[in-house]
């Protein structure tokens, strides 16, 4: 009878699966590469059969390389077939990063296709890691102290570039399109880098996203040229803009700024007027000298020469001020002066009253 009873005993087979995935690169720029490094590890007490990660890159990564062949890009499955307990299986997988944004990539072991072992904890089957591009808003002012100035004034253009983040810029140019006519480049300075006058690029290095350092200013001085005889100067704009960051801009729209400089222009026009252009020995008479601003701005500092005759005795002469306070100044000779206007609007006209008598009948020009 010792011999009716017998037993046996079965043992499931189990693998407790550990998936761990990291990045190299959690901040990358837009453009540059990252590497995921995907860990399996088996601690369970038997191998793991049949074992298959699901691992998809998101959109916004490109996939470039992975150094196994047991990983298909197209579907995002690794094949890892067997994983014994204690010792992990590694996948590294590189993409470039296509876009800015915020993107998650997820490894997972297979539910679809699971593995042959009982795995008495799935929460440990899957992991994570994002990446976060670099981002930099660049926000270039520029500005001009003159906008209409004289021609041969020396005027200062300022180029102003702020990082507004939320990271530190790399690597800034600033390209600043300097007129081919017009200007004449004088000087430059930079608080940051350095500006080179033959190709506009103004080499910055890296802008900090924390004040005051997330300012940098350069400031160019030139002279205005005079424009070729008998025509009026042109208007002449300056454009600065960003030409290269390593990191993307979010708000592009604001990396590029103008200014335009306009300069002033009086075509100033001088009449001359006899009222007796044959007077008799003797004969008292009116010259009337009369100066007009046919331009756009206001002349200022517009000062006429008179000389007068060898033949006539000048009585007096008298500005007639219609608009402005203008001066007569007699020369130290007594044959003329300089009639001196402080200003002359646009439209406007001043005249100058000489009286004089005619003292000989010879011919004179006035």
């Amino acid at each position: 009878p010792n011999n009716n009873v017998d037993t046996a005993t079965e043992t499931p087979q189990y693998a407790d699966l550990v998936v761990e995935k990291i990045v190299d690169i959690a901040a990358p720029n837009v453009g540059g590469n990252v590497v995921f490094r995907i860990t399996v590890d088996n601690l369970g007490k038997d191998p793991a059969t049949n074992v298959k990660i699901e691992d998809k890159l998101p959109a916004g990564l490109t996939f470039l390389s992975a150094d196994s062949l047991s990983y298909n890009p197209g579907t995002g499955i690794w094949n890892v077939g067997t994983v014994d307990v204690g010792v992990p299986q590694e996948l590294k997988i590189r993409a470039t990063v296509a876009a800015s944004g915020s993107f998650t990539n997820e490894a997972e072991v297979s539910i679809t296709d699971k593995p042959d072992q009982f795995d008495p904890d799935l929460t440990n089957n899957k992991d994570s890691a994002t990446v976060v591009t670099r981002e930099a808003d660049l926000l270039v002012t520029k500005t001009v102290d003159d906008q209409t100035p004289n021609v041969n004034d020396l005027i200062t253009f300022t180029v102003e570039v702020t990082n507004n983040g939320p990271d530190s810029a790399n690597n800034v140019e600033i390209t600043d399109y300097f007129p081919v006519s017009g200007l004449t480049f004088v000087s430059a300075a930079a608080t940051q880098g350095a500006y080179d006058d033959s190709t506009g690029i103004w080499d910055i290095g890296s802008i900090d996203n924390r004040t005051p350092a997330n300012t940098q200013t350069l400031t160019i001085e030139a002279r205005v040229e005079a424009p070729a005889k008998d025509t009026v100067p042109s208007p002449q704009t300056n454009i600065a803009e960003v030409t290269k960051v390593d990191e993307h801009d979010p708000y592009p729209l604001n990396n590029i700024s103008e200014v335009t400089e306009t300069p002033k222009y009086a075509d100033l026009l001088v009449e001359k007027r006899s009222s007796n252009s044959q007077p008799n020995v003797g004969d008292k008479f009116l010259y009337t000298v009369t100066l007009s601003n046919l331009g756009l701005d206001t002349a200022t500092n517009v000062e006429i020469t008179e000389f007068f005759p060898n033949n006539i005795s000048v009585l007096s002469v008298t500005p007639t001020n219609t608009n402005t306070q203008s001066r007569w100044n007699l020369n130290q000779a007594g044959d003329g002066g300089v009639w001196s206007v402080p200003s002359i609007a646009p439209g406007m006209s001043e005249a100058l009253v000489i009286q004089a008598q005619a003292t000989s009948a010879s011919v004179a020009y006035n």
